[in-house]
């Protein structure tokens, strides 16, 4: 069977809860099934897109080729959605208002797969009846990576410039950040997050770089302790690998997340 036969992309609008929507990418495989079939959410991080500089097309592949279908969106701000703020509680709502719309069309078997901010995003989000949740490099711990030393930076630029910072991702699209989105990353610290852990009882993976510079492994790993210790729940360090893998790297990081998806979708 061909590629073209296996699946399709369509570019699709996802409704949220204030009128706006979001863009998508929606792969949805073609091979007939008697009920409708799984589905897998992905979620990009900061300053990214849908795509996810190309990660994420691979992913919606082999979780095609295993019939399962996928949606990966743009969050609010980002991408090919109108610009606004970027907000971790707004990436949030984009996040349950696509599992509902995902619920409306029919899916009982969903899972979510979140990079670096689509982690935290993934984590703090309500989602009932979730069967799986797969995590990239996941930025749980936010306030670590900002830093004191960023808070120190972002506060003096929006008290005295007065003006949003924007960021630009590999297509040089701009994303925008202000006082509001620090605020809530220092209100998330790691200790809510440990008990956020300790409570996901969804079965879930959490795959990390031994050479990411930008979320630490020993992060992931303090994250991994936290979260309940049964054999629903494991992590996976994919060697010499960094925060932006790609090749052989983003293969390991696929693999392991088909074998998660295969078990519990």
């Amino acid at each position: 069977m061909n590629d073209d036969n296996l699946s399709k992309t369509l570019k699709i609008e996802i409704p949220r809860r204030n009128q706006k929507v979001l863009i998508a990418n929606f792969y949805k495989t073609d091979v007939h099934q008697i009920k409708k079939p799984p589905l897998v959410i992905l979620l990009h991080g900061f300053p990214g897109d849908k795509l996810e500089a190309g990660r994420f097309p691979p992913m919606a592949k082999k979780l095609n080729e295993n019939s399962i279908d996928a949606v990966a969106i743009d969050f609010a701000g980002y991408g090919e959605n109108e610009r606004e703020p970027v907000l971790l509680s707004k990436q949030i709502e984009n996040l349950e208002d696509v599992y509902k719309w995902a619920q409306n069309k029919g899916y009982s078997s969903i899972g979510t797969l979140g990079l670096s901010m689509g982690g935290i995003t993934s984590l703090l989000a309500d989602l009932p009846d979730r069967k799986v949740a797969v995590f990239w490099a996941p930025a749980f711990y936010m306030t670590k990576i900002v830093r004191k030393a960023g808070k120190s930076f972002a506060g003096f630029w929006f008290r005295v410039l007065k003006k949003p910072i924007r960021f630009s991702n590999k297509k040089h699209e701009k994303v925008t950040i202000n006082q509001q989105f620090i605020d809530e990353i220092f209100q998330k610290p790691p200790e809510a997050i440990d008990v956020k852990l300790a409570n996901f009882n969804t079965p879930a993976l959490i795959i990390q770089g031994t050479t990411d510079l930008a979320v630490f492994p020993k992060w992931s790993k303090h994250a991994y302790s936290k979260m309940p210790q049964d054999e629903h729940h494991k992590i996976e360090c994919v060697k010499r690998s960094g925060h932006g893998f790609r090749g052989d790297k983003l293969k390991q990081f696929i693999d392991h997340s088909m074998d998660m998806f295969k078990r519990y979708l």
